[in-house]
């Protein structure tokens, strides 16, 4: 049943994965990004869902969602404040130990992975804390999905991280930077 609800989630990000820009947009206003956020704000006690899009998305992005998610209730929101006005705040960021693979893809998961995040945030519980998660989307490069999808290929073969990069062969910026180094 969890790993069926998270592919539900990844047909979302596959349908926002398809919108596109056009050079003169992306040159402009930058390529498209997303962010999912879960957050307890410091005017309440429960935990609830945002996707925030740039507004040129917002009716595409929602019929995504409600297409995926029938019971799904989307509307504009005004932004909230997640902090209190005599608050502090603390910051944590990560980052994978490697960028071609995941820390855990859906079909290995047992259980709800949301489930112990909903936890901690289940114990926010005063008016005056609050806590949010937000993961900021932005879709890559055509030659990096591209030489992702080698190495994941390579590495469903058996083959070593080293001998799959290897092999998947360099990008083009990669390419690029070796020749320019090369030629001063």
């Amino acid at each position: 049943y969890i790993r069926e609800r998270i592919g539900h989630m990844e047909q979302v990000f596959a349908q926002l994965a398809t919108i596109k820009e056009s050079g003169w947009k992306t040159f402009f206003s930058g390529k498209p990004f997303f962010a999912f956020e879960i957050a307890v704000p410091a005017v309440g006690t429960e935990a609830v869902f945002y996707l925030a899009v740039p507004r040129r998305y917002a009716a595409a992005v929602q019929r995504a969602v409600e297409g995926v998610y029938a019971d799904a209730r989307v509307e504009r929101v005004k932004d909230y404040s997640l902090f209190h006005e005599t608050g502090g705040a603390a910051v944590l960021g990560m980052k994978a130990k490697s960028v071609y693979l995941p820390l855990r893809t859906y079909q290995s998961v047992e259980s709800d992975p949301l489930a112990s995040v909903l936890n901690a945030f289940g114990k926010i519980n005063r008016e005056n804390q609050s806590l949010a998660l937000q993961i900021v989307c932005q879709k890559a490069p055509g030659y990096w999905n591209k030489r992702l999808a080698k190495v994941a290929s390579h590495l469903r073969d058996g083959k070593k991280m080293d001998k799959a990069l290897r092999e998947a062969g360099k990008s083009k910026p990669v390419k690029l930077f070796e020749e320019l180094r090369r030629s001063e």
